[in-house]
């Protein structure tokens, strides 16, 4: 914890202490315009002097915890994190009026660092890459959101920092799941290609029950004569069509199941005018969709379109960017065999020849995958003219500098553009927050 700890703002009304930029008192609700700024932590008593000297003694870890070339130093998270813990023990034990809150920040803290020992077993070597911005890895305690104005505020507190807005526990839930607050879609048809054959949606519905949910999707059609743009037309307008129309249903169906029928009947329409029209005679298309309700994202996805997961933290895997699909392409199964190396699969000239898409036959399978979400994290859906030309590590990059998801579509598409640009270009990005 930084010195500004020690910086607070003493409220006028109840004598509460609050952090530095506060506009309301979390204890009683008063506006806290022209309040006195005091140089002590108040509401910590019991053993102040340990406690920071604690504190001062992680800012130390901390100054250390960045190795050259860009690694986190392993050894120094695991004293940072084991400094903090000791605190949170000291403050628990001498405390009684904040021992919920150190019981929350006992466990949290004694969950990452089991989390960091487990990394240096896997990294004997005691670094890891550091993620994109180590200000934001998850070592600081939950938050509650609350209900009118989306502040974070501690877990013992009664009134919104921000709006003064009384806070409700039953209400007010701590902002560990999240739904798209904001949301960017992007498609190109590149350098080389004449028509953009890919489709893209992006959309907050409401289910009947008053909640919300997100439906992403990347379409990438293929098929001679423009059919190829026909079908991912047709894959985007039935798969939105049947999943607004089911949410309105009464019971709902499962999120999963909802997902899997719409790609399913996508396949089924697809298919059939396909053997209506001569013209459009072999036309298909990938799609990759994401239904994302209750914190969770149910991924449906026939094809070689993607989704990824950016994690800022980069705790999970130690990188910041995780694929959560599989392509559906004869080079990836000779690379899931072992036949070829996946830097060979990369760069294979038959890379994008798929074994299974939708619209091929009258009935598809669709591989199916339920990812939890936390407050911050990214869901990226696109298409394979972005991720045969972008690396991984660059889009994740690219995603977390940029100012907000729109941005950040655009600059993807630039960027698969100057590596060649030469298919068709979609992103869907999404990112979560508290609601």
């Amino acid at each position: 914890m930084s010195s500004e700890f020690l910086a607070q703002i003493l409220c006028p009304g109840c004598d509460g202490l609050n952090r530095s930029g506060a506009r309301f008192c979390r204890h009683c609700g008063t506006l806290l315009e022209g309040a006195t700024l005091v140089e002590e932590a108040r509401e910590i008593i019991g053993t102040p002097e340990q406690i920071m000297q604690g504190f001062r003694f992680q800012e130390r870890l901390a100054a250390d915890l960045i190795l050259p070339g860009g690694w986190l130093n392993l050894d120094r998270c695991q004293e940072l994190l084991a400094a903090r813990l000791e605190c949170w023990q000291i403050v628990l034990r001498n405390t009684p009026s904040m021992q919920p809150l150190a019981q929350r920040a006992v466990l949290i803290f004694d969950k990452a660092l089991a989390h960091v020992r487990d990394l240096q077993h896997n990294h004997p070597d005691g670094r890891v890459p550091l993620p994109s911005s180590a200000g934001s890895w998850p070592l600081r305690l939950p938050q509650y959101a609350c209900s009118h104005c989306g502040q974070g505020n501690r877990l013992e507190a009664r009134f919104c920092q921000k709006c003064g807005a009384l806070l409700d526990r039953e209400r007010d839930a701590p902002p560990v799941l999240g739904l798209p607050t904001q949301w960017g879609l992007g498609t190109d048809k590149g350098r080389v290609r004449r028509h953009n054959e890919d489709s893209v949606y992006g959309q907050l519905l409401e289910c009947r029950d008053g909640r919300k949910a997100f439906l992403g999707l990347v379409a990438d059609g293929m098929g001679g004569h423009q059919a190829g743009e026909v079908a991912s037309q047709i894959a985007r307008d039935t798969i939105s069509q049947y999943v607004r129309e089911k949410l309105c249903l009464e019971p709902p169906l499962q999120a999963a199941q909802l997902l899997e029928e719409a790609v399913q009947e996508a396949n089924r329409v697809v298919h059939r005018d396909a053997q209506l029209d001569p013209g459009r005679k072999g036309m298909g298309t990938t799609v990759v969709a994401a239904l994302i309700h209750q914190g969770q994202a149910h991924i449906a996805w026939v094809g070689d379109s993607r989704a990824y997961l950016i994690d800022e933290a980069g705790l999970v895997n130690g990188q910041n960017i995780a694929l959560l699909t599989n392509d559906h392409t004869l080079v990836a199964r000779l690379a899931d065999l072992g036949v070829i190396r996946p830097d060979e699969a990369r760069q294979h000239p038959q890379r994008s020849v798929l074994y299974r898409s939708v619209g091929a036959a009258q009935v598809v399978e669709v591989d199916m995958r339920v990812q939890t979400l936390q407050a911050g994290d990214l869901l990226l859906l696109c298409s394979d003219g972005l991720s045969t030309y972008v690396p991984d590590e660059e889009m994740a990059r690219i995603i977390l500098e940029s100012a907000e998801t729109q941005s950040a579509c655009r600059a993807l598409v630039q960027a698969a553009n100057a590596a060649g640009g030469g298919d068709n270009i979609s992103v869907v990005l999404v990112e979560c927050q508290p609601m």
